[in-house]
C-alpha cells in the first residue's frame, strides 16, 4: 500500500517539476491523481479482506463467490475513483451541466449495478459465512444487514437517477460504497492490531502482556471506533466543522437529571476502570510468580489470596473511577432506596450466596484441591467463586453448589488440616476360624502395605460374633486418605489371597426353608 502510492505521489511531483502543467492541466492531473489513490486504496482493502476471509475458512481454499465478490469489489473501487475523476473533472472551465449529468449517471447505473449483484451473492452465502466462523455472530448479523441495505440504496439509486434527480442518487449510492468501505477497513484494522499483539506475546513469552490481552482489544476497539466513525461521517457529507461541532458538544456535555454527562466524565471514567484493571492483573501476576514462590503458602490459599486482591482492587477502581469522573451520586440515593427493598427480596439468593462466598475465601473451611463431602457429593474442589463452588466428582462430572450450601450444611472435609485420615476395612471368617491366625494375617496384611502409616501402627479388632461370622476390622492410618479407595482395594486383594493359600473361609449367608403344611406334595423329576 505504501509503495504504490509513494510512486504515485512521485510521480505527480515530478510531472508538476517539468514547468509544462498550466492550470486546466493540472486540474486534470489532480483529477487523475485522485482516481489512482482511490483505485489503489480500494484495490488494497479488498485484497486483504479477501486473504483473510480466504484464510480463516475451513478448507484453505477461496471459493466461488468470494471470488466474484472480490472482483466485484475491485470494479466497484475503478467506480469510486471515476466519481471522484469526474468531481475533479467538473471543474475543468467550458465543460456543460450535461456532461456533468450523463457522466454521474454512468457512474450511478454501474455502481448500482454491481453493488446489488455484491449484495444478492452475500445474502445467498450467508450460511456459508455462519459455518465458516459462529452462526448468529455479529458479524453475520452486520454483513447480512449492510447486504439488505445496499439492494434497496441500489434500487433507489438507479431509479432516481433515471428519473434525473443525480445528485440525490450519486449522495446516497456513494456514501453507502464508502460506507461498506469504513466498516471493512474497521474490521480488518481490529483484526491485524489483534493478531499483531498476540504475536508480539507469542514471542516475548510475557504472561504480563497476556493478562493485559483483554484491556489492549477494549482499548483499541474504543480507537479504532472513534476514527473510523469520524471516517463515517465524512463519508456522508460531514464538513471538517460540523464534526468539529458536535465534537465540541460532546465535550461540553448534556445536562441530565442534574449532573453534566460528557465525553470528559465517560473518557475519565473509563481511563481509571481500564488503568485499575491492568494494575489489578499486574499485582496478581507478581503475586503469583514472585513472591508466592517464596512462601510456604499452600495452593489455596494461594488461590483464595489472588482471589481477594482481584475483588478488592476492582471495587476500589469502582470508587475510585466516579470519584474522578465526579458523579454525583446523592441524586440517586432516592431511587436506590426504593430499589433495595425489591432487590433485596429478589436477589436474596444471589446475595447469601455471594457474602458466603466471601467467608469460604476469608475462614477457607474449604478450599481449592480438597476432597469434601457435601450432601450426595463427594469430590474435589476445583473452583470457589463469589457465588458457587464447583466440585469435580471421581466420575469426572463437575457440580456447582451454592455457596450458602456450604455454610448451611454438614461438610466433611477429608483434607482440611492434613492428608492424613484412618481406614477402616471390615472382614468377616467362618466360625471356627484359628481368631489368632485371622489377626495375625490380617496386621501382616496393612503393615506391608505401602500407603499405611508406620505410627501410629495399624491394628486389628475382633468386633462382634455375627449370625454368619466372625467379624474383624483392619483399622489403619493412611499418609494420603486420597489414595483410599486404591488401599482398601489392594488390601482386599491380599486379604482374598492369604485366606486361600492359609485355608481359611470368607462365609457368605445361607438359609433353610422348612415348609411346615402338609398337603403340599413336592414331586421331583429326575
Amino acid at each position: 500500500m505504501i509503495l504504490p502510492l509513494s510512486s504515485l505521489y512521485l510521480l505527480y511531483w515530478a510531472i508538476i517539476s517539468t514547468g509544462f502543467i498550466y492550470s486546466q492541466s493540472l486540474i486534470l492531473l489532480d483529477a487523475l491523481l485522485s482516481l489512482g489513490v482511490v483505485v489503489l486504496g480500494v484495490n488494497w482493502l479488498a485484497r486483504e479482506v479477501y486473504h483473510l476471509i480466504v484464510s480463516k475458512s475451513a478448507e484453505q481454499q477461496p471459493q466461488v463467490w468470494q471470488r466474484q465478490i472480490f472482483n466485484m469489489s475491485l470494479i466497484i473501487g475503478w467506480i469510486l475513483g471515476l466519481d471522484v475523476f469526474f468531481d475533479e473533472f467538473a471543474n475543468l472551465p467550458g465543460n456543460s451541466p450535461e456532461v456533468d449529468v450523463i457522466l454521474s449517471y454512468i457512474v450511478i447505473l454501474f455502481g448500482g449495478i454491481f453493488l446489488f449483484r455484491v449484495a444478492r451473492i452475500l445474502l445467498a452465502n450467508i450460511p456459508n459465512l455462519s459455518t465458516e466462523g459462529t452462526s448468529g455472530s455479529p458479524l453475520v448479523f452486520l454483513v447480512s444487514l449492510l447486504a439488505r441495505v445496499s439492494i434497496i440504496v441500489s434500487v433507489l439509486a438507479i431509479g432516481f437517477g433515471t428519473a434525473g434527480f443525480t445528485v440525490g442518487a450519486n449522495t446516497i449510492l456513494m456514501a453507502t460504497l464508502a460506507t461498506l468501505l469504513v466498516v471493512a477497513g474497521y474490521w480488518l484494522t481490529l483484526n491485524v492490531f489483534i493478531k499483531f499483539y498476540f504475536a508480539l506475546c507469542h514471542i516475548t513469552g510475557s504472561e504480563i502482556l497476556q493478562s493485559w490481552s483483554g484491556p489492549f482489544i477494549i482499548f483499541i476497539g474504543l480507537i479504532d471506533t472513534l476514527a473510523f466513525a469520524v471516517l463515517l461521517l465524512f463519508s456522508w457529507g460531514y464538513s471538517y466543522e460540523e464534526i468539529a461541532l458536535f465534537w465540541n458538544s460532546a465535550i461540553q456535555g448534556v445536562e441530565v437529571g442534574g449532573q453534566l454527562i460528557s465525553l470528559e466524565v465517560v473518557w475519565v471514567f473509563l481511563l481509571v476502570i481500564v488503568v485499575g484493571y491492568l494494575l489489578t492483573r499486574i499485582g496478581r501476576v507478581i503475586l503469583n510468580q514472585y513472591v508466592f514462590p517464596y512462601t510456604k503458602m499452600d495452593q489455596g490459599l494461594k488461590s483464595s489470596t489472588l482471589k481477594i486482591v482481584s475483588y478488592l482492587g476492582l471495587g476500589i477502581t469502582f470508587v475510585v473511577a466516579i470519584s474522578l469522573a465526579g458523579i454525583d451520586l446523592t441524586n440517586l440515593a432516592i431511587v436506590i432506596g426504593a430499589l433495595s427493598v425489591g432487590i433485596g427480596f429478589g436477589l436474596q439468593d444471589v446475595v447469601s450466596n455471594f457474602i458466603s462466598g466471601l467467608i469460604l475465601l476469608f475462614e477457607r473451611p474449604v478450599k481449592e484441591g480438597d476432597w469434601i463431602e457435601v450432601g450426595s457429593t463427594s469430590g474435589t474442589v476445583r473452583k470457589i467463586s463469589v457465588r458457587s463452588t464447583t466440585i469435580e466428582t471421581f466420575d469426572r462430572a463437575e457440580v456447582v453448589v451454592p455457596n450458602k450450601d456450604l455454610m448451611a450444611q454438614a461438610v466433611k472435609n477429608w483434607t482440611l488440616g492434613t492428608r492424613i485420615g484412618r481406614i477402616i476395612i471390615p472382614v468377616g471368617v467362618a466360625y471356627g476360624s484359628d481368631v489368632g491366625q485371622v489377626q495375625e494375617i490380617l496386621l501382616q496384611i496393612a503393615k506391608e502395605h505401602p500407603a499405611v502409616a508406620d505410627d501410629p501402627a495399624p491394628s486389628v479388632a475382633f468386633m462382634r460374633f455375627g449370625a454368619d461370622a466372625l467379624e474383624f476390622d483392619i483399622r489403619a492410618i493412611l499418609t494420603d486418605v486420597n489414595f483410599m479407595i486404591s488401599a482398601r482395594s489392594e488390601i482386599n486383594f491380599n486379604i482374598a489371597r492369604r485366606f486361600e493359600e492359609e485355608g481359611i473361609e470368607i462365609p457368605f449367608s445361607q438359609r433353610d426353608i422348612w415348609l411346615r403344611n402338609d398337603q403340599i406334595n413336592i414331586k421331583t423329576v429326575s
